[in-house]
């Protein structure tokens, strides 16, 4: 059964255009009105919809759009709008703030936050290590038993052979004594 026929489908189409004309109104107002933070709160206060409603059509965007392929949920329309508009504004403030101070400001930006990558790339790889030390301490402590097992089955193999000869040479002897 398709919900196209169902009664409430084209209530639901109408709230769906509907909702999406107040995200556009609102997209407008935050591109043109510098003032207005380009958030994904204030894009829901200004759209009059919860923030889940905008993650939605995100989601919804990636899905039936042609970037299914992918994952993140900042890549779907509004949200894809929303980061527009901000490289938007930073290149505004780029061209009129000086090149050279703002450059410098931008350099050390990204220079921080690929610091900040690296300290947790860095410390997540520490992390495992500690964690393949330990694994590695675990398994030699259970190869080091395993090995004195084995040496241990392997004795009492050796003495049992010695007790299978030492009963097999008792048996000839008592066979000769018989004969």
């Amino acid at each position: 059964m398709t919900t196209e026929n169902l009664p409430f489908s084209a209530r639901n189409a109408q709230d769906f255009e509907q909702i999406t004309a107040s995200i556009e109104s609102a997209l407008e107002e935050i591109r043109t009105d510098p003032a207005q933070s380009a958030t994904k709160s204030n894009l829901a206060v200004l759209a009059g919809v919860h923030r889940n409603t905008l993650t939605s059509r995100a989601r919804n965007s990636l899905i039936n759009g042609s970037h299914a392929e992918m994952l993140d949920i900042n890549e779907g329309w509004p949200f894809s709008a929303l980061r527009d508009i901000k490289k938007d504004r930073d290149i505004a403030l780029v061209a009129v703030h000086q090149e050279q101070s703002i450059s410098k400001d931008y350099e050390l930006k990204e220079l921080q936050k690929r610091l900040k990558k690296a300290k947790y790339v860095a410390s997540s790889w520490f992390h495992r290590t500690l964690q393949l030390k330990e694994e590695l301490a675990d398994l030699t402590l259970k190869l080091q038993r395993l090995s004195d097992y084995s040496a241990k089955q392997e004795s009492r193999i050796r003495e049992g052979g010695l007790e299978i000869t030492r009963l097999r040479d008792t048996i000839k002897k008592n066979f000769r004594i018989v004969e």
